[in-house]
């Protein structure tokens, strides 16, 4: 493991992929090669930062722009880190040092003797780029020293040996105790075991504290510093701070059944309203296995909220009573919830007896009437055919000119025939043709009859819905509104119904000469040379 120290240069380095961590290198026998220290020196101790696998990152150096990449090691040669610089297309060789990589193309480029350190280039000594180095490692290394003999810690763990300072074994030579592995080591310092292997370092006591969870025996009830301990660790956080814990322990302790029951024991020490939430109930269970008790309840958690619990050395002869009883129906879990176990079998005994069919049929029903609703009669409709001589007369009634407006590009997508427009209003032809064909009234137009073209649409009914429009927004008074609206409904009425009957044609279907300009087509269509009178009035 390498170890640099800062120095006041500084580089702009940017990481372009912050690599991977791999546990079989930087865990396992090779790990001193993949981790670097830094100057966190706190309690004699220097943290160490992973060299991670794949890593690149880019430094800016004489305006041009250097890449450095940690590239997969060598186990075969050489088990540690190997880097590659590399300028636009230029690459140096791949070295063992990041040092000796960026330098020695630094030197190729640019012919200078300069030397760089590659830790710093890399941005070793930056804390943004540190912190993305340390992200998803499991745990991080550290070092101390010894008078001269220097000591990595790779991984922690626990034990119940206190012998151990509850540490654990890392080490391919066994022993009973540290003193005893260090003794199978040939030409060997002199040196304390327990120091040697970081138990007593003060950092390595921490983080195993960290790890151990605290515990004991029943035979242990009567030492209040050990339960206080596991009562902190465990319940502290989650109950108020006046609950009288220790009385519940005492009370359980002296009373001659083992065998409580966990819920009204701990109602006794609460006030009668207060509701315990689930939180709290799990932290006492969580308190409870960790001092040697045991939950024995013999019937599964559905079935009841109650739940037995025992202190006893041999938990599961008292939970083979319990299940005893509970066979032989000495005691039910919770009436009330076989109650409802009961009906619910009931239901389903009695849907069994159904077929699939009515079921699908009941709520088909249920969803048109109501549950238990009465059947609605279906309306009975009476269709007859229409004559042909009476279907030829409201033929005869449609095709005639004075009725509809023969539309001269659309046709009907039914019947291919020409589009017919309405003359009038649907109630007013009705009139009329009821009043032609009184034995018809029975029978009632096509409503299909298609609708108006864009140009009729927009100078028939747009133009003077805009004009009313206008006055309602730019008049305010209500008696010149209301009487230029009713000009504008009667020059719009005039031009739907009597406007063509102003137009003159002659028996053979042309158009004759009208001295008033605005009712003669022929000047209309730029063929009528005659005279027009521009000023002639017609009552609308």
């Amino acid at each position: 493991m390498s170890k640099y120290k800062k120095t006041v240069k500084n580089y702009n380095t940017t990481v372009i992929d912050i690599g991977k961590i791999d546990s079989k290198i930087h865990y396992e026998p090779f790990s001193q090669y993949w981790w670097v220290s830094t100057e966190n020196n706190e309690n004699n101790i220097n943290l160490l930062i992973p060299i991670r696998i794949g890593m690149k990152t880019l430094t800016k150096l004489n305006n041009y722009d250097f890449i450095i990449t940690i590239l997969e090691p060598d186990i075969q040669n050489f088990p540690g880190p190997r880097y590659q610089a590399t300028c636009e297309l230029i690459s140096s060789e791949i070295c063992a040092s990041s040092s000796v990589a960026i330098t020695f193309l630094y030197q190729q480029i640019f012919n200078t003797k300069s030397k760089f350190s590659g830790p710093l280039v890399m941005g070793f000594d930056q804390q943004d780029i540190v912190e993305q180095m340390l992200e998803n490692i499991q745990f991080r290394p550290f070092e101390f020293f010894i008078e001269q003999l220097r000591i990595v810690i790779i991984g922690i763990g626990i034990s119940k040996n206190r012998e151990w300072n509850y540490a654990g074994i890392i080490t391919t030579i066994s022993g009973k105790d540290p003193t005893e592995v260090w003794s199978q080591i040939d030409n060997k310092p002199k040196y304390n075991a327990n120091i040697l292997f970081g138990f007593e370092n003060t950092y390595t006591q921490e983080l195993i504290k960290q790890l151990k969870i605290p515990s004991c025996t029943i035979e242990k009830w009567d030492n209040e510093l050990i339960l206080q301990e596991i009562f902190e660790y465990h319940l502290k956080k989650r109950v108020k701070s006046n609950i009288n814990w220790m009385e519940f322990i005492k009370s359980w302790k002296n009373q001659k059944s083992e065998i409580i029951e966990l819920q009204s024991s701990l109602k006794q020490l609460y006030e009668p309203e207060y509701q315990m939430n689930s939180h709290e109930l799990y932290a006492w269970k969580s308190m409870l296995r960790y001092i040697g008790c045991k939950e024995i309840t013999s019937y599964d958690k559905n079935q009841s909220k109650y739940e037995f619990w025992t202190r006893s050395s041999d938990p599961e002869k008292d939970q083979e009573t319990l299940k005893n009883l509970y066979n032989l129906d000495f005691f039910q879990s919770a009436p009330n919830y076989n109650q409802a176990k009961i009906l619910w079998k009931c239901i389903q005994e009695s849907l069994n007896i159904f077929s699939s069919d009515t079921i699908t049929e009941t709520r088909q029903y249920a969803k048109l009437y109501g549950p238990g609703g009465e059947c609605l009669e279906k309306p009975v409709y009476t269709r007859n055919k229409i004559s042909q001589e009476k279907l030829n007369q409201l033929q005869q009634f449609l095709n005639d000119k004075n009725n509809v407006i023969m539309s001269s590009y659309k046709t009907d997508s039914k019947t291919g025939l020409p589009v017919k427009y309405l003359k009038d209003t649907k109630k007013a032809l009705w009139e009329k043709f009821s009043h032609q064909l009184p034995d018809d009234k029975q029978y009632i137009y096509r409503e299909d009859l298609g609708g108006l073209c864009s140009i009729c649409s927009r100078y028939g009914y747009e133009i003077f819905a805009e004009m009313k429009q206008f006055v309602e927004k730019n008049i305010q008074n209500q008696n010149y509104q209301k009487y230029y609206i009713n000009e504008i409904e009667n020059l719009c009425r005039y031009l739907k119904k009597f406007y063509e009957q102003e137009f003159k044609i002659s028996i053979n279907g042309t158009v004759i000469h009208n001295e008033c300009i605005s009712y003669c087509l022929l000047y209309a269509f730029g063929t009528c040379k005659e005279v027009h009178n521009p000023y002639k009035n017609y009552d609308i």
